[in-house]
């Protein structure tokens, strides 16, 4: 087995990138990744997020693929989060460790956690909002369950 050089289209849910579309490009054991993620909640709030990543793999082995399946991520995620009362922007440095489950040679799931710090945080609030409540988390949790395919 040689040293890898692999694009990936990703597809995913987490905390905070939401339902996210990515692409990851991978050199031996190091990858790095973009995804744009949203959703649109039924009370009419939208989600929405842009997210970078640095995977760097390590332990463990894989019968489908010469990448160890084992990774710490970390990242810089912007999420904005709109209602009818204000908008919400913030900026998170997230740590996380995951693995993948390769299903095949180019197909597999990934699963990971960790934590994200909070490093900005700004609130626009809605001309005619009477209430708002400013709650200030310095930490989240982290949480990310994606399907992921390889191009070789």
């Amino acid at each position: 087995m040689s040293a890898q050089n692999s694009f990936y289209l990703t597809s995913g849910f987490g905390v905070p990138e939401f339902l996210n579309l990515g692409v990851k490009y991978e050199h031996d054991e190091v990858q790095f990744g973009i995804c744009v993620g949203g959703m649109k909640m039924s009370d009419g709030e939208s989600l929405f997020s842009v997210s970078s990543d640095l995977y760097w793999h390590f332990g463990g082995d894989s019968e489908l693929t010469t990448t160890l399946p084992w990774y710490g991520r970390m990242g810089v995620v912007y999420s904005r989060d709109e209602n009818d009362a204000a908008i919400h922007k913030y900026l998170y440095l997230t740590f996380r460790v995951g693995r993948d489950f390769n299903i095949s040679e180019n197909f597999g799931i990934q699963l990971d956690g960790g934590v994200g710090l909070q490093l900005h945080e700004r609130e626009i609030e809605k001309a005619g909002s009477f209430f708002s409540v400013d709650i200030e988390i310095p930490f989240i949790p982290c949480i990310g369950l994606g399907l992921f395919y390889r191009f070789d």
